[in-house]
């Protein structure tokens, strides 16, 4: 029985020790903004340290402002660099269920913001003459 006790005391000790690095690197990678350059730089350059990974990009949502398709459908939303021109990452917007967690995010659309974003490769291979790279916005707003 008394080995019992002492695994019931060193328990939250041991499991804190194994996650808590885990939770402290998943918050240092989302409380650190990007810029768009500097995402697409990290792409480019480090495409396994990024590709996957949830950050927070800073910039302008650039493109159709609808929820539903209409007139605009075919537009390619983009998050473009507000001091880079030309410097822009395409979006995948995932419109969020009504709810009233706290986790969604509110789209503005044609002003600069910090959005929680994951980023992924859409088009890559032998046919391919250099990678595609998506950022999807998830639990997203109007």
């Amino acid at each position: 029985m008394r080995h019992g006790k002492s695994l019931a005391i060193l328990l939250p000790f041991v499991l804190s020790g194994i996650w808590a690095p885990t939770i402290m690197a998943r918050q240092s990678i989302l409380s650190r903004v990007y810029s768009v350059t500097a995402t697409l730089s990290g792409l480019v350059h480090h495409p396994a340290n990024w590709v996957g990974h949830t950050v927070l990009v800073r910039g302008k949502l650039v493109g159709c402002p609808y929820r539903l398709p209409g007139p605009c459908a075919s537009w390619q939303p983009v998050l473009a660099d507000p001091a880079s021109a030309g410097e822009s990452l395409p979006v995948l917007v995932r419109w969020a269920r009504p709810s009233v967690d706290h986790s969604t995010q509110v789209v503005r659309w044609g002003a600069v913001g910090i959005y929680r974003v994951q980023l992924r490769i859409v088009a890559s291979g032998p046919g391919v003459s250099r990678p595609t790279y998506v950022a999807i916005l998830g639990d997203a707003v109007p």
